[in-house]
């Protein structure tokens, strides 16, 4: 199954389809790239940490503007830094809930 989200940022138009649920290796990648990010002092270098795990979880990636078709850590765009942040903040925001899941529903008893 997939959850189809589309970018809020202006320099890269689209939509991005993200794998819902995850499986076990992309849950794993994701926490160590989250918790690798969170031992970064430079927000640079937080977002270096944060690209494997995000590349992990995406299936495809539908993303306009001079976004690369087949996104990795050494050709993510780095400029307009501003508009860099807002794309890992939104991809971030939309990776952590579907991590998070429906994890306050309870399942009934069998």
């Amino acid at each position: 199954m997939t959850k189809t989200i589309t970018s809020p940022v202006e320099q890269w138009p689209g939509e991005v389809v993200l794998y819902d649920p995850l499986n076990l290796p992309q849950e794993a990648a994701w926490e160590e790239a989250v918790a690798a990010s969170q031992m970064k002092r430079s927000l640079s270098g937080m977002h270096a940490e944060l690209v494997p795990g995000i590349l992990r979880c995406v299936k495809e990636w539908h993303l306009g503007g001079d976004f690369p078709a087949r996104p990795t850590l050494a050709n993510w765009p780095t400029k307009p830094r501003e508009a860099r942040a807002q794309l890992l903040k939104w991809l971030v925001d939309e990776i952590s809930a579907v991590y998070a899941g429906d994890e306050d529903e309870t399942t009934p008893n069998g």
